[in-house]
């Protein structure tokens, strides 16, 4: 995102911009998204580690009708409130 307001701010076209995110390939294990052959939809997000990814998977997973899993890798960063902010996340998605 702050790359497409930089270069929109340099002047550079809209659809010049466009063409350019097109293109782009996101890191591996970064919201990819794979479809099993049962139908289930699969998004890796385990590069991402930290509060506010979880919470923007959350929030990309609600764009989904069927049943949701989110499987996280550890939060080390969050040390002794670690537990209690997965709780957090479970009771929020919960509520949605």
């Amino acid at each position: 995102m702050p790359g497409i307001y930089i270069a929109g701010h340099l002047g550079i076209p809209l659809p010049k911009i466009k063409k350019a995110v097109a293109h782009l390939i996101p890191p591996p294990k970064t919201m990819t998204k794979k479809v099993l052959t049962n139908g289930v939809t699969l998004v890796d997000d385990t590069f991402n580690a930290s509060p506010e990814s979880v919470m923007a998977a959350i929030t990309y997973m609600e764009s989904y009708d069927k049943k949701k899993f989110l499987i996280l890798t550890p939060l080390i960063e969050l040390g002794e409130h670690a537990k209690q902010r997965h709780i957090c996340w479970e009771q929020g998605y919960q509520l949605r």
